[in-house]
């Protein structure tokens, strides 16, 4: 048997020395090629069964992961394919994408239990900056299980969003500025505009689209 691995990549941003990394995982253990997803991820193809455990530690512990690319979760989280530095609206997209990809993953260990033996990877995942509690006002461990009483939380111990079935099919979100629709906003399950303060520098919220 072979199988394909979907990397998870939120706002689409691949280092270069990560990329090369897997492109040599690629050529050593699946058809030499990675496959662009049309939700700014990558796909490695024909991974062999007996070698599925190595390539996917291998992955997580150069500071990438499978982990939140499948499943019945919140998925690869996108924003514009362009980004422009100098455009504060463009910075707070990217910086509130990776937010909410941290936001929403799955917090069962049994990644780790299964593929890492139980261990933590070698690295952090490259996206993981900018996100935490200094820079962005709010402690996101704190959001994900602080019920508001409207039936978000689930009251499971371990899977406070998700609970013990998960959801009944993955789920998409998209971050994206004013007059920049590179994401296709509508035809993802939440999409969030960017909106900046007159002076526009400051962020002020964001419009969202359900």
């Amino acid at each position: 048997y072979q199988f394909m691995l979907r990397l998870k990549m939120p706002c689409g941003e691949v280092p270069g020395p990560l990329y090369a990394e897997l492109d040599d995982i690629s050529n050593k253990w699946g058809h030499g090629d990675l496959r662009a997803t049309t939700r700014q991820a990558f796909q490695l193809h024909g991974v062999l069964k007996g070698n599925l455990k190595s390539v996917i530690a291998s992955i997580a512990n150069i500071g990438s992961n499978t982990y939140g690319g499948c499943g019945d979760i919140s998925r690869n989280v996108m924003t514009p394919p362009v980004s422009f530095p100098n455009n504060p609206a463009y910075e707070y997209c990217g910086q509130y994408a990776r937010a909410m990809a941290e936001l929403f993953k799955p917090m069962t260990q049994a990644f780790y239990e299964i593929w890492l033996d139980g261990q933590p990877a070698d690295k952090t995942e490259y996206w993981q900056r900018d996100i935490g509690k200094e820079q962005l006002g709010v402690d996101l461990d704190e959001v994900r299980t602080e019920d508001r009483g409207n039936g978000i939380i689930t009251g499971h111990t371990i899977e406070p969003l998700y609970g013990r079935t998960y959801l009944p099919k993955k789920f998409k979100i998209a971050f994206t500025v004013p007059g920049d629709n590179g994401v296709d906003l509508y035809i993802n399950d939440i999409g969030c505009v960017v909106i900046l303060e007159p002076d526009g520098k400051t962020l002020k919220g964001f419009n969202i689209v359900v």
